[in-house]
């Protein structure tokens, strides 16, 4: 101890506590095995860079540097006070240093411990730094490898691209020629084909041309051909029935014979004859059906010796014969155009001359209105005269009462019910005598016994026969019977017109007559109190009750009307 404390003294006057607080210069820049970490700074016991650290290293490095066998010198109680007092220290001063020196030994001990864990860190990390190492050298040999392989499939892939390149090349090559020889065959099968239109044009032109007695010959001989085929096939059936038919038999027979035998000889004898028809059986059974004709076969054979020309003379016959029908057409067609147009002349020419007709017509009727309208005003005009002159009653027509009790009518009612009745349609049994009259005008002898139906299917079926007789609408007759009809129709209409017109001339003119004599009759003197006319009750109209023969009637007079509004619109 006393070795060690001359080896690194202390000044006396120099505290405990100064002496822990001095901070002794940093070193430049230490190993990395001699610096301190915070967890051991803070861990240990004495400051790593105060002066009492210092002086344990010094220690240190003296204790190294003593040889094995020595020892620090063992002081008693009284060594220490000697060597106190020779110090010049106190016993507080050297307890408080060996203090400091045990405390600076277990530091030391600490730092051994921890130093001999990061030797041990150490090794460790270079044993797996080693393994790393070699790890590192085992994965550069395996990219070595795999480099030297990758290398070797690139050749290989390169070696197979070039085999694949000549092959494709190769199919490439192959491939044109192909597509030419394609080509080539297609070009040869369009030209087939264009060939082969050629023929079935030419085919159905012969077709055409040809008579249709040889086609219903070939088609007998066809029909034929198939019917013995079919009646030899049909022959073939038969007798392979047959056949099998007669094994059985014979099967059927030789059983029998095999149980009525009574010897021995005649069972052997039938059980011989039973295994030979056994076997016929079995060979009629074994034998194939007959197949049925190819009737197919049969039609081609047709085909392809079904030709009627056989020589070109034929066929110019046939062209000579086509040729004169074509000519008789282009007559016929010239022949009809040129009636067409001498028609459509005719039409115009018609046409011009029934609108100058019409145009005269609808003139004569604008007058006509002109002067029914003037006659209307003037007859008004006259009945108002007549009516205002004329006191309520005076007139006997009007005011006398009929033999009955009941007003008579007067003549202005009168009127109304002759418009009615002239407006009226007509009745079934008009009708009945209208279709009677056509009968008998038509050449066909009335009798009792034939109905109105019955005359009006005769009278269909004589126009029939008159329109058969004239021919089609577009032939000479027909066109002239349709003038004629027309001209006939023409002169009804006109006629009919011209009675209308008479008639309503001469009740135009009675009425007026009337109104006249009414007017310059005296005016009559009644006495005493005027009579009462009787009173009539106002009845309400019930629409919708017609009876049925009305409405035939009602039908039958439209149907009329529009007929006569067509014909006059035609004219």
């Amino acid at each position: 101890m006393a070795e060690v404390a001359r080896q690194s003294p202390l000044p006396p006057s120099a505290p405990a506590q100064g002496i822990e607080n001095a901070q002794p210069p940093a070193p430049a820049r230490a190993p990395i095995h001699q610096r301190h970490t915070a967890t051991s700074r803070l861990h240990a016991l004495v400051d790593p860079f105060s002066k009492s650290a210092a002086e344990i290293k010094a220690l240190l490095r003296d204790r190294e540097q003593r040889p094995v066998g020595s020892q620090l010198p063992q002081l008693g109680a009284a060594g220490v006070h000697e060597y106190a007092r020779r110090r010049g220290e106190s016993m507080r001063d050297l307890v408080m240093r060996k203090r400091e020196i045990f405390l600076a030994q277990m530091g030391l001990d600490t730092k051994h411990s921890e130093i001999a864990k990061l030797e041990q860190r150490t090794r460790n990390w270079e044993d797996a730094l080693v393994a790393s190492e070699a790890a590192l050298e085992a994965d550069s040999q395996r990219f070595e490898q795999y480099l030297k392989d990758n290398d070797a499939k690139l050749q290989e892939a390169l070696r197979r691209a070039d085999v694949e390149a000549h092959a494709r090349a190769d199919k490439a090559g192959e491939a044109k020629q192909l597509a030419a020889a394609i080509a080539a065959i297609k070009g040869e099968t369009s030209k087939i084909e264009e060939q082969l239109q050629e023929c079935q044009r030419l085919k159905a032109f012969l077709d055409s041309v040809t008579p249709e007695d040889w086609f219903e010959a070939l088609a007998a001989t066809r029909a034929q051909k198939k019917a013995a085929l079919r009646a030899a096939w049909q022959a073939e059936c038969d007798a392979a029935s047959a056949r099998k038919q007669d094994a059985a038999a014979a099967r059927q027979r030789a059983e029998h014979d095999v149980q009525c035998a009574r010897t021995q000889q005649q069972y052997e004898r039938a059980e011989q004859a039973h295994r030979e028809a056994v076997a016929l059986l079995r060979a009629v059974l074994a034998e194939p059906a007959p197949e049925e004709p190819d009737y197919a076969a049969v039609d081609a054979e047709g085909a392809e010796q079904a030709l009627h020309f056989r020589e070109p003379a034929q066929l110019l016959a046939v062209f000579s014969q086509l040729e004169g029908s074509n000519m008789f057409q282009i007559q016929t067609a010239q022949d009809a155009e040129a009636g067409l147009e001498a028609a459509r002349a005719e039409h115009s020419v018609t046409t011009a001359a029934l609108d100058a007709q019409a145009g005269e017509l609808q003139r004569q009727l604008n007058e006509l209105q002109a002067s029914v309208a003037s006659n209307r005003e003037r007859c008004a005009h006259l009945q108002s005269a007549a009516l205002e002159s004329a006191p309520v009653g005076s007139s006997g027509e009007s005011s006398a009462p009929a033999p009955g009790g009941a007003p008579a009518p007067s003549s202005s009612t009168q009127q109304q019910q002759q418009q009615q009745a002239q407006q009226q349609p007509y009745g079934l049994a008009a009708l009945a005598e209208a279709v009677a009259a056509a009968y008998e005008a038509a050449g066909f002898t009335q009798d009792a016994s034939v109905t109105s139906m019955q005359m009006l299917q005769k009278l269909e079926e004589r126009l029939e026969e008159c329109l058969a007789a004239v021919g089609p609408p577009t032939g000479p007759t027909a066109l002239l019977a349709e003038q004629v009809e027309r001209a006939r129709e023409k002169e009804r209409r006109q006629a009919a017109r011209s009675g209308k017109l008479a008639e309503q001339v001469a009740e135009h003119e009675a009425r007026v007559a009337r109104v006249l004599s009414r007017a310059a009759a005296p005016r009559l003197q009644r006495g005493g109190k005027p009579a009462m006319t009787r009173s009539v009750l106002h009845k309400a109209e019930v629409e919708g009750v017609r009876e049925r023969g009305t409405d035939g009637e009602e039908e039958l007079a439209a149907f009329l009307s529009i007929v006569d509004e067509a014909l006059d619109d035609s004219a």
